[in-house]
């Protein structure tokens, strides 16, 4: 059902879940990068949340073993070149 190359988005703090709909900010270059990815082909992106939010390591063993399929809806450019995403969570991967 869905693509294993669709952008990954790690979150702390944040576990996004199937038909519930999210917003929050991301600021990191390579978060940046996986939404753009996201949006410039079909607005699909995978959110993996991590175990520990106080962790900076972002390895696998960080993350819960299921993640989310979402669906951006908007994307709100904020200034100093974060950006403001919301998404409907679709279905657990």
């Amino acid at each position: 059902m869905y693509n294993s190359d669709l952008p990954v988005l790690p979150l702390r703090g944040i576990v996004a879940m199937p038909y519930v709909i999210l917003s929050f900010d991301v600021s990191k270059a390579g978060n940046i990068s996986a939404i753009e990815a996201a949006a410039n082909s079909d607005n699909r992106i995978i959110i993996a949340s991590q175990k520990e939010s106080r962790t900076g390591e972002q390895n696998r063993r960080e993350f819960f073993d299921h993640a989310c399929l979402c669906r951006i809806s908007k994307i709100i450019r904020l200034p100093e070149g974060n950006s403001r995403v919301f998404v409907e969570g679709i279905s657990r991967v």
